[in-house]
């Protein structure tokens, strides 16, 4: 099934995770035009800390400490500084969290715990989480997705959509090759012309 991306937000399932909403139109069959919802599962929020000069791996044992509760992994990643022009990747702690919402509350843990991490050090805190889903997945607004239509869930957390479905992000496919457009009221899809 193929669906245009029209809206995202975030909530919790039954489990207290979160899970990225997307909503849409869907494209193409007998439900064109019909109203879809998407609950997509296994994206979780993060976000980067330079070294600061400091030893990554006493740096790394550090904040483990410090966010004990509210990170998930604190693992070592090589990433370019995203300030000027890098030709080299610097060692960085990727910082996971259980829970989207905490990310400016863990931010300002590691300022007031650790001295020599300042809001310049902390990479990537600021980006909302569906903005992060999005960017991850490279979907822009109107995009055209592809989904299975497996795991449609009965009970739709108080969404009024006939067509709600629970897939996991490496169920999506963003199909980056066709165009839409509108011909009498009705939605019409084809390839880019090159």
């Amino acid at each position: 099934m193929k669906m245009i991306v029209i809206d995202a937000d975030y909530t919790y399932n039954r489990n207290s995770e979160a899970v990225i909403r997307l909503y849409g139109k869907i494209v193409g069959g007998n439900n064109e035009g019909k109203d879809v919802v998407l609950h997509v599962l296994g994206m979780e929020p993060y976000f980067y800390c330079d070294n600061a000069g400091l030893d990554i791996f006493q740096l790394q044992k550090t904040v483990e400490v410090v966010l004990k509760g509210y990170a998930k992994r604190v693992e070592i990643v090589m990433r370019y500084r995203p300030i000027c022009y890098q030709v080299q990747k610097t060692p960085m702690l990727k910082i996971t969290l259980f829970n989207p919402k905490t990310t400016p509350e863990a931010r300002e843990m590691l300022k007031r715990s650790i001295p020599e991490i300042t809001s310049s050090y902390l990479y990537e805190a600021d980006i909302v989480y569906t903005n992060r889903f999005m960017i991850d997945m490279n979907i822009n607004g109107m995009d055209i997705i592809e989904f299975n239509e497996k795991g449609k869930e009965l009970q739709n957390y108080g969404l009024n959509c006939e067509n709600l479905f629970i897939l996991h992000r490496s169920e999506i496919k963003v199909i980056k090759d066709e165009m839409i457009k509108i011909e009498y009221g009705r939605i019409v899809t084809g390839k880019q012309k090159k």
